[in-house]
């Protein structure tokens, strides 16, 4: 490595790689010559396009922002001594700006959300280098937060990795364990993970350079997979005993919340927990068994039952219970579906 800065270039899109970008451009070290993200893409009721969270990002720090709709048409051209990029359409600029900055010592990848092609993924001298967020090979794939949080894992992690063409089967460079609360939501844990991330990066990327880090292969026992986390996801199944009911819950806290039925309307609903049978008549899963001020408790099943903490019907705002109830008539007996 010579004596300037590293060059790195930088994909990411959502929030999750905010600080990872952030705590690069704060160390000074590296010279982050652009960030490629997604397209900025329509969003809430108007519909207006609404830029991902690391341009916003990238922007206010006066890193140049390329959004191609798609890179796995960029391909390597050229001879293997000066190799250059050439893309089609919408990447052909992204990939004639890294043509011509070459040699690039490092490419990040946090979160960017899209398949990177074998090009790219030899084209910096140190390759690819990704955060993923949990200690690898457990919950490969694109949503391991979630699964490792419904799954009812007691710790997840983070994984500093180098990227192949495998789903996340690389070689890994760090690791950091992370202890899984009782009480976690999507939201705290995806939090803890992000900032981890980002300092364990920052500590590795240096040495990574320097050749002073190896990577070491993953060990393929112990393999498992988390695949999209979908809005089926999100749907409360009542029949589940309380304990999968309450990780469904969290695991959908705060975004994009936990999700029934109540007379034909939609209702989310973001905290609740677990409570004694208080010789609650026999009720099917779903059947609501007490109302009373700021008390709303569902059998379960498993003849299990949770008092609703925090819900939000359709239309109006999430709210505790007792004040979602004001002008709203739920009776003992009716069903959530």
């Amino acid at each position: 490595m010579s004596s300037a800065r590293p060059k790195l270039v930088f994909f990411g899109t959502p929030e999750f790689a905010n600080p990872a970008l952030q705590g690069l451009v704060d160390t000074k070290t590296f010279d982050i010559t652009a960030v490629v993200t997604q397209a900025d893409k329509p969003s809430g009721r108007g519909q207006k396009l609404q830029a991902p969270p690391i341009k916003v990002l990238a922007e206010k720090l006066g890193i140049p922002v390329y959004q191609p709709k798609s890179i796995k048409n960029i391909e390597t051209v050229g001879d293997s001594a000066t190799p250059r990029l050439q893309g089609a359409k919408s990447s052909a600029s992204l990939a004639e700006f890294l043509s011509d900055i070459a040699p690039i010592d490092v490419f990040v990848c946090v979160a960017y959300g899209k398949i990177i092609p074998t090009s790219l993924l030899s084209f910096a001298r140190c390759g690819m280098v990704n955060i993923h967020p949990s200690l690898l090979p457990r919950w490969r794939g694109a949503a391991p937060l979630q699964w490792a949080l419904f799954s009812g894992d007691k710790e997840t992690g983070v994984s500093i990795m180098k990227i192949e063409e495998g789903l996340d089967t690389g070689p890994v460079f760090l690791t950091e364990h992370m202890q899984i609360a009782a009480n976690e939501t999507i939201g705290s844990l995806h939090d803890k993970a992000a900032q981890i991330g980002a300092e364990l990066l920052v500590k590795a990327l240096p040495a990574i350079l320097d050749g002073s880090l190896q990577a070491a292969a993953q060990n393929e026992n112990g393999v498992t997979y988390a695949e999209k986390w979908e809005k089926e996801d999100c749907l409360i199944k009542w029949s589940e005993d309380a304990a999968i009911t309450l990780r469904r819950i969290r695991t959908c806290d705060p975004f994009p919340g936990a999700r029934s039925e109540l007379d034909g309307g939609l209702v989310k609903i973001f905290k609740a927990r677990e409570v004694e049978n208080q010789n609650f008549p026999p009720s099917p899963p779903g059947d609501v068994v007490e109302v009373g001020k700021g008390e709303l408790i569902v059998a379960c099943g498993d003849s299990q039952y949770i008092a609703i903490d925090e819900l939000q019907f359709s239309g109006k705002k999430r709210l505790p219970v007792e004040d979602a109830l004001r002008g709203r008539q739920i009776s003992v007996g009716q069903s959530f579906s």
